[in-house]
């Protein structure tokens, strides 16, 4: 396979972990009761944090944010394939960035979440041990 097509695999790896993240978020609701009071619980607990705010708020604007931006870094690798193969920075930050990203998903979330992380970390690393930057 060529860099740019284990990069573009990399990226197509963030962008669907991203979408399925958000529809999880937008349509994955669980029929659990205690799922029901949990999310009925974090909505009645507020923060006065420059307005006031619930748990819930919390809880769904960061994981939109976090599928949109799982996308997002995925999309901008595709669209910048080329450029990133020829720049040995941005493929080391991009490694860099996707590392944390396994390491954090491991730790805190479900197979799925790192196995699409840890296949884009080892498409990028396999470029950057092939390109001759």
């Amino acid at each position: 396979m060529s860099n740019l097509k284990l990069l573009k695999t990399g990226a197509i790896a963030f962008i669907v972990l991203g979408i399925l993240h958000l529809l999880a978020q937008l349509f994955g609701k669980p029929n659990d009761p205690a799922a029901d009071k949990l999310m009925l619980d974090m909505q009645h607990f507020k923060i006065n944090l420059m307005g006031e705010h619930s748990v819930l708020q919390f809880y769904n604007g960061f994981s939109i944010m976090m599928g949109f931006l799982l996308s997002a870094f995925g999309l901008q690798h595709l669209l910048l394939a080329k450029e990133i193969l020829t720049n040995r920075y941005a493929l080391s930050g991009s490694i860099f960035i996707t590392a944390i990203a396994v390491v954090i998903a491991v730790v805190y979330f479900h197979i799925l979440a790192y196995g699409f992380l840890l296949i884009s970390l080892v498409c990028f690393t396999l470029v950057f041990l092939r390109n001759k930057l």
